[in-house]
């Protein structure tokens, strides 16, 4: 019992999480920031935003429900966090079933749905036009997220002769014995569908459109304050470090030794993870503006969808 109260509180839980997403915001803020030729703020900069955020008076609109406004940042912080649990961190994840994959993606889906739900508690019109892009681009992000992890469990079971795979920690074992499923040609067009699904399910430019400030003025975002605003964001923080942890373990394998050293493999978890940030959202970030919502539903229902299914008939046929 106290074993899983550490690990759920601290490590890979909410503690860790924490960190970092905003050690991870930090790095993407500062990179994109040297890219575009300004200082930009320091990487520990989120860490002071987050305890002024919970320094500063919360505001609940008069007409919002406030049961529900203040408690879907805390539902959309929990499940990020959750994923985490399901992810192999350095070593065996904690809550390692043959379905967890499935899971998974009911969880990434929790914080969209939760910022649908807080956009239409606020009552703003802001928010109103923001929770309507969010639920278009849930919809467009999460199906390429599903084939390519579908893909990648018909790799597996083939390799194993077991049928279809839909366990992480299972599909990361076997790229211990057999090599990463990140050199296989077959999942090429999946590992490359996933990667260009990142920004807009982590919501980064150019798929920001549910807090467009310059357009919507944050959109869903518009009547938070205070210690729900923090929480919100520590929620999509959180979140992109586990979206981004769940293509490493997929694709890269979560953990380094199989003698099960938690430290090094970690440590090599948190690298390969920073380097992903780097590469799919903060070069991303830096180079392109926002699109608008139209375009980002043809974009993600052409190429990662369509590379995700290549992928998909690619494994089923060969």
């Amino acid at each position: 019992m106290a074993a899983y109260a550490f690990n759920i509180l601290l490590f890979p839980g909410l503690l860790f999480g924490l960190l970092m997403g905003l050690v991870f915001t930090g790095v993407d803020r500062k990179v994109v920031a040297r890219m575009q030729r300004r200082i930009g703020p320091s990487v520990v900069q989120p860490f002071y935003d987050t305890v002024k955020l919970f320094a500063k008076e919360t505001v609940i609109p008069a007409r919002a429900p406030s049961d529900l406004f203040a408690g879907a940042p805390v539902i959309a912080l929990a499940a990020s966090v959750t994923i985490l649990l399901f992810i192999p961190i350095g070593n065996e994840p904690i809550f390692a079933n043959a379905g967890d994959m499935v899971v998974i993606l009911y969880l990434l889906a929790i914080p969209a749905v939760c910022s649908i739900v807080a956009g239409s508690a606020s009552g703003s019109s802001f928010s109103s036009v923001g929770l309507s892009r969010e639920m278009v681009l849930m919809i467009a992000c999460e199906i390429p997220i599903a084939v390519s992890l579908v893909a990648a469990g018909i790799f597996v079971g083939k390799g194993q002769g077991t049928g279809i795979v839909l366990s992480l920690s299972d599909i990361a074992k076997y790229q211990l014995d057999q090599g990463p499923l990140l050199l296989q040609w077959k999942l090429w067009p999946a590992v490359l569908g996933f990667l260009l699904t990142l920004p807009g399910e982590a919501g980064k430019v150019p798929f920001d459109l549910a807090e467009a400030e310059t357009e919507i003025c944050e959109g869903i975002m518009v009547e938070y304050g205070g210690r729900n605003l923090a929480v919100f964001q520590l929620a999509q923080g959180v979140k992109m470090f586990a979206l981004i942890g769940l293509f490493v373990a997929l694709f890269t394998h979560g953990f380094l030794s199989i003698e099960g050293n938690t430290g090094y493999g970690a440590l090599g978890f948190v690298l390969k993870c920073l380097a992903v940030l780097l590469i799919c959202i903060s070069w991303v970030r830096a180079s392109v503006a926002r699109i608008k919502i139209e375009q980002a539903v043809k974009y993600f229902w052409t190429y990662p969808l369509g590379l995700s299914l290549l992928s998909l008939v690619l494994v089923w046929l060969f």
